[in-house]
Formats: C-alpha cells, sequence, structure tokens
C-alpha cells in the first residue's frame, strides 16, 4: 500500500511543471515589471504589486531567499498634464492627469464685436466699432462758355476753379491696431464750397 502512495506522490510531481507560467502576465496591464519589493512580489511600472508574482519567478506562496534580497525603491510620480499643445501643459509632470485642457483661439476682449466666450487663448482677430470723422477735400468742375468775340479754337480762363473741403463721418470697423477693416459712410457736412472752373472759347 505504501508502495502505490509513493508511487502516485512521485507521478504526480513529474507531471505537474514547476512554475507553471506564474510570471505571465503578471504586470502586463500595468507597464510591465521594474523591480521588486522587499517583501518579493514583483513591482509594476504604475507602482502597483503583483498579487501572485514574485520576483523568483513562482507564486506569493514560494519562500525563494533570494527574492528577499533584490531591494527595490517605489517609483515617485509628478501628475499634471503633459500635453505640449494644451494650454495647462506641465513640463515637470511625468505621469499625465487627465486634466488637460486644448487651446481654442479666439477673440477675448468683451469689448470687441467679434468676442468669443468659448476661446481660452487670445488671437489677433479681434474687431471694434468705431466712428471715424474725416477731412475730406471737393474737387470742383469746370464749366465753358462759348465767346463769339474771340477767334475759334482760343481758350481764356475767367474763373479759377478752387478745391472745397468737407467733413465725413464714417462708421468703421477697426482692429486692435486702429487699422481700418470696413467703414460706410453715415453723414457728411460742407465746409467749403469747391469754386468751380470757367473757361471761355472762341467760336469767331
Amino acid at each position: 500500500m505504501k508502495k502505490i502512495v509513493y508511487f502516485i506522490l512521485v507521478l504526480v510531481v513529474s507531471v505537474i511543471p514547476m512554475n507553471t507560467n506564474a510570471q505571465r502576465g503578471c504586470c502586463s496591464h500595468h507597464g510591465g515589471v521594474v523591480g521588486c519589493s522587499p517583501s518579493g512580489k514583483q513591482v509594476c511600472a504604475d507602482g502597483t504589486l503583483s498579487p501572485s508574482c514574485t520576483c523568483s519567478g513562482g507564486s506569493t506562496n514560494s519562500s525563494s531567499s533570494s527574492a528577499t534580497t533584490r531591494s527595490y525603491q517605489q517609483p515617485s510620480y509628478i501628475y499634471g498634464c503633459t500635453d505640449s499643445s494644451a494650454i495647462n501643459y506641465n513640463a515637470s509632470a511625468t505621469k499625465d492627469d487627465g486634466s488637460c485642457i486644448a487651446k481654442r483661439e479666439g477673440c477675448m476682449d468683451t469689448n470687441a464685436i467679434n468676442y468669443d466666450s468659448t476661446a481660452n487663448t487670445a488671437d489677433e482677430s479681434c474687431q471694434y466699432k468705431k466712428n471715424i470723422v474725416a477731412k475730406e477735400k471737393m474737387k470742383y468742375t469746370t464749366n465753358y462758355k462759348n465767346n463769339s468775340n474771340m477767334l475759334k479754337d482760343q481758350r481764356k480762363k475767367i474763373v479759377a476753379g478752387e478745391v472745397g473741403e468737407k467733413e465725413v463721418t464714417y462708421d468703421a470697423v477697426v482692429d486692435k491696431d486702429g487699422n481700418i477693416i470696413s467703414k460706410e459712410k453715415i453723414n457728411e457736412k460742407v465746409i467749403i464750397e469747391p469754386v468751380n472752373q470757367v473757361i471761355e472759347i472762341g467760336t469767331k
């Protein structure tokens, strides 16, 4: 009877392989293995400990002395936004914490006619309404009169033309530097009337 039991035990030990893939997948969902804890457990890249795998390749039930002699330093992380295109990018962060805020460019000046309340990054697009008053010259016209006492094709200026002046008001749209983007005339007032030029033409 004892021989039979001994034979069965030998058969079981020879059939069952040691360390049957105990390490396979230990930290596969945690960034891989980076070291060992003082207790001999495998340490994953995200700082967690494997619940079953040890540094000796077995399970936590094994008592390998080599496992306890290996040292491990808990990885330290600086959490923050690691996306360099985000407005709150943290160059010192080593682990993203999901706080990144994407840039949205637009006009952020509430006084502008194209203010964008959803923008978080100012650009050069702001536009403003402005009344512009400008003085402008008024051209004179030339009138011709026939003179039968003058030879044909002779000409004589009898009234010299003079340029007039007017004040024009525009409803304009300007950029942040005051440059005019568009304008529309809304009023004008004559300050100096132009004097029309008069020229006599001979017909004799």
